[in-house]
């Protein structure tokens, strides 16, 4: 008898070391300087597209590995995970939407998306490399998402529907530049019924590598969703109803993730806002650059909404599993105890220049600067990290066991199956 078919791709991923801040031993050193090691989001989007002109599903397992940050990486597909991740959200895992409905934005060159040593050139985010979800597609063998809006775009693993400078609400941010969450989950059921066309066409057959994922693998999909901290830009309700802004939100988180619920969603990680008072840009309205205090409250009532949240969610949906990234105390933790997390600068802005918390002018404008060493500083801009800290994030996300829960993506995904073999 022959063996079982593995359907789909996965990823079982083990680290070695340790910083203080993790309980997980998740690091390792690279090896000696110079030694070129390819990128896995390059290995996985090629064998993902070798394999996706017959099925959805890949060949042998592949070793893949990554160097960045002083580390290496080692991932192996060895059983099956996430067919496709879907992203929705605001500018931290906009994956380039936002160059799209924005032109002019900064987002779409230098220093925007250029990491340390030229390692990775990514458009479309406001930050000098991928992003936190860049990085998850990475750690589970999925190509780099594409955003929704990209003419042409190929959306067989996933599709990022975030939205830089949107929210929650609909009432934030400019309706011309960003998506409010309604809209991207309204995008997102047009793609579902998109994607069933497609298969039932002779168009699918057409394709070297598909353009749209199988319908079964949108129950078998992950699913993101980080919003909410744009609208706490809305100052006046923030400093005059503050609790009646956070019910709002939640509220509307609760919406979207029902209703990608009701059109297949199946594995879902929400998460929590960061600690938006201590950003650079709200630290530069100091003259001392320390947190900006009047806010706070409504951050972290907001912030402090979410757990009740997702174990709401999670008991209302059946069949359903809803996690928690803890963003804001992960970010809290960072920015208090930046050693603890390999970092060194976590109270100021890499990308600017002037003022307390180095934003007084942004980032791209005339003037600006970036630090010597980005990697070891918590903020890139005004209200974005490194993509080292993104990085951090994802790990944690993936394999941590402090902030985030009640599981990582590794013990509630990974090993379950696997003790299932």
């Amino acid at each position: 008898m022959g063996a079982p078919r593995i359907h789909f791709f996965a990823v079982l991923i083990v680290f070695s070391c340790a910083l203080p801040a993790f309980s997980l031993n998740f690091y390792q050193r690279s090896a000696t300087p110079g030694e070129a090691v390819e990128t896995s989001s390059g290995i996985g989007r090629r064998l993902l597209q070798s394999a996706a002109n017959t099925s959805q599903s890949p060949g042998p397992a592949v070793a893949l590995n990554a160097t960045a940050n002083g580390f290496v990486y080692k991932a192996s597909l060895v059983y099956p995970v996430f067919p496709a991740l879907f992203v929705f959200g605001d500018s931290l895992v906009d994956t380039g939407n936002i160059v799209i409905l924005d032109p002019e934005s900064s987002a779409k060159g230098y220093p925007n998306g250029v990491t340390p040593g030229g390692r990775l050139n990514v458009t479309g985010r406001p930050c000098n490399g991928p992003n936190t979800v860049d990085y998850l597609a990475e750690f589970l063998g999925l190509p780099f998402g594409d955003p929704i809006l990209l003419p042409g775009g190929n959306f067989f693993y996933g599709a990022n529907f975030a939205s830089a400078g949107s929210g929650a609400l609909n009432s934030t941010g400019n309706p011309k530049t960003a998506m409010p969450l309604f809209n991207q989950t309204q995008l997102f059921a047009k793609f579902v019924q998109d994607s069933a066309t497609y298969w039932r066409t002779s168009a699918a057959a057409a394709d070297v590598t598909p353009r749209f994922p199988h319908p079964d693998a949108f129950g078998s999909a992950l699913y993101v969703f980080a919003t909410g901290g744009n609208d706490l830009r809305n100052f006046v309700q923030v400093l005059t109803n503050p609790a009646g802004l956070a019910q709002a939100v939640l509220a509307s988180i609760r919406s979207a993730v029902t209703d990608t619920y009701a059109l297949g969603a199946r594995n879902i990680l929400i998460a929590n806002v960061p600690p938006a008072h201590c950003a650079p840009a709200l630290r530069n309205l100091s003259p001392t650059g320390t947190c900006f205090a009047s806010i706070a409250p409504v951050v972290q009532t907001l912030s402090a909404g979410f757990d009740p949240l997702v174990q709401q969610l999670g008991a209302a949906l059946p069949n359903a599993t809803v996690l928690l990234g803890d963003l804001y105390n992960f970010t809290s933790d960072a920015i208090a105890y930046p050693a603890a997390f390999g970092l060194t600068v976590a109270d100021r802005a890499c990308c600017g220049a002037g003022g307390p918390a180095n934003v007084a002018t942004p980032c791209s404008a005339p003037g600006f600067s970036v630090c010597d060493d980005p990697d070891r500083s918590l903020f890139w801009d005004g209200l974005h990290g490194t993509t080292a800290f993104y990085r951090l994030v994802a790990r944690e996300i993936l394999a941590g066991s402090t902030y985030v829960r009640p599981n990582n993506l590794l013990d509630e995904f990974v090993k379950t199956k696997l003790l299932k073999v």
